[in-house]
């Protein structure tokens, strides 16, 4: 505290564990997120920087989550064609631990999908739909309006909510969609403004397998165990990378599909389900299947695709902090930056 009265707040600070102590990672991250200004950190435990074959890309991975812990932008998205330019996206997860539950709320602020202002909220033990978001989205449009430098607002709102399941789809109409809907058209009275509402489920019984004959392309002589290996049956393999399935299995009347963003090289790859049940745009599916699949792309922790769009992945990270660690709310100075990343479980 002395030091940085003396010298001020530093733009980040790197602590080096000797061990992997979740105490002292949560007992640090909580005095660096409620301090008066807010300071972000940047943990690293030292066994990692002892591996020498891998050090370079290790280096690289925490160089890079620095920076977007500072706010850099790592990754951006242009031109979704049959998406408006003027798009918000909004992320929704929930983190559960010990009794503690915790809602978050990712959302765009930018046209490029580059930048992102996170909000949580701390729910009641079993409680994991709430009515509140409607205050968390409300922020959300409030900092993409300030972000424009008050030129404009969104004039597409998707929003993903990952956490639920099937059979909760209608209690998040009810509770959720409607209290969003409201406050939307509080903030945004002219109505010059579409909502896309999805649910993400990524817990899916379904596989999928292509003929590996047909994709020569894709074996490599790379070791390892694959999941019905060509070795096994010299037949099939995992889908490419972007597969989407809407139609067949899935009702081709419904804005519903089956999507597999990730490369999947050891067992077999299970796809995510998106279901939108509130659509007000004229968005094409195709579009939107794009989209959804662009925004895997997007997440500044991994060097690749992941299994669902980025803003679900960063309400998650964010309120994973909260719940399993610190167990109180950030500094609202923080909403704007990243602070939550984390190259390894604590």
């Amino acid at each position: 505290e002395a030091h940085l009265i003396d010298n001020g707040v530093p733009k980040i600070v790197v602590c080096i564990f000797s061990t992997q102590s979740q105490s002292d990672y949560a007992e640090i991250k909580k005095w660096a997120i409620t301090h008066k200004p807010p300071i972000v950190t940047q943990m690293i435990v030292e066994s990692t920087l002892k591996n020498q074959r891998a050090l370079v890309g290790i280096c690289s991975n925490i160089v890079l989550q620095m920076n977007a812990k500072m706010g850099g932008e790592i990754w951006q998205l242009e031109n979704v064609p049959g998406i408006p330019r003027r798009t918000m996206i909004v992320g929704i997860d929930v983190s559960r631990d010990k009794g503690f539950t915790c809602l978050g709320v990712s959302s765009t602020r930018d046209p490029l999908f580059s930048c992102y202002y996170t909000q949580v909220w701390r729910l009641s033990e079993g409680v994991e739909i709430a009515g509140t978001v409607n205050i968390l989205v409300h922020n959300a449009i409030a900092k993409f309006f300030e972000s424009t430098k008050g030129k404009f607002y969104p004039e597409l709102i998707v929003v993903y909510r990952d956490g639920v399941g099937e059979s909760q789809k209608a209690e998040v109409f009810e509770v959720e969609v409607n209290s969003i809907l409201s406050k939307i058209k509080e903030f945004i009275p002219d109505g010059k403004v579409s909502t896309i509402f999805a649910i993400v489920n990524k817990k899916q019984h379904t596989r999928f397998f292509q003929n590996f004959n047909d994709f020569p392309e894709r074996h490599t002589a790379r070791g390892g165990r694959r999941g019905y290996s060509e070795v096994d049956t010299g037949t099939f393999i995992n889908p490419s990378p972007g597969t989407i399935i809407h139609s067949d299995i899935i009702d081709s009347n419904s804005y519903e599909f089956l999507m597999m963003p990730q490369f999947v090289n050891e067992g077999s790859g299970t796809p995510v389900r998106v279901h939108v049940i509130y659509n007000s745009s004229q968005i094409p599916l195709i579009a939107f299947e794009n989209l959804t699949n662009s925004l895997c792309y997007g997440y500044d922790n991994w060097q690749g695709p992941i299994r669902t769009p980025a803003p679900c992945k960063y309400a998650y990270t964010c309120a994973k902090l909260i719940s399993r660690y610190t167990k109180c709310k950030p500094n609202p100075e923080l909403n704007a930056r990243k602070y939550f990343l984390c190259l390894i479980n604590f």
